[in-house]
């Protein structure tokens, strides 16, 4: 992931300041989890009633967040 200033925007690479970080799970563990993902995306899709054509692919490109669609009830108040 690239590294953003306070603003949000990407820094060159050449700023980047690397630090060696030990790892939290094994390879292994890793690996595992990567596939239990994959199997959890294949066997367990969202339940969204009608699925818009950018579902799942569209980014703001400032934030790097993932756009979704919400749907509201109304309430009638008779």
């Amino acid at each position: 992931m690239p590294s953003r200033d306070v603003a949000g925007h990407e820094r060159p690479r050449a700023e980047w300041v690397e630090i060696p970080v030990p790892a939290l799970v094994s390879e292994e563990m890793f690996a595992l989890a990567q596939e239990q993902l994959d199997k959890n995306k294949r066997h367990s899709p969202r339940r969204t009633i009608e699925p818009t054509l950018l579902q799942g692919i569209l980014v703001c490109e400032q934030c790097g967040y993932g756009l979704y669609r919400t749907s509201t009830t109304r309430r009638s108040t008779n």
